[in-house]
């Protein structure tokens, strides 16, 4: 689990990554919602196997 800085500095960069996602050009909007998305998947995997 994570404390409540590191749990805030994950979400001013997911932000701050979607954010730039939508205002860079050249950029592949849902090759980084899938990475998200990934993401999820990979943390419930992990925490599972954790547990």
């Amino acid at each position: 689990m994570l404390d409540p800085a590191s749990r805030q500095t994950i979400l001013t960069l997911l932000v701050m990554g979607i954010v730039f996602s939508f205002v860079a050009t050249g950029v592949n909007i849902w090759a980084h919602i899938g990475g998200l998305l990934s993401g999820f998947v990979l943390y419930g995997f992990i925490r599972k196997l954790r547990l």
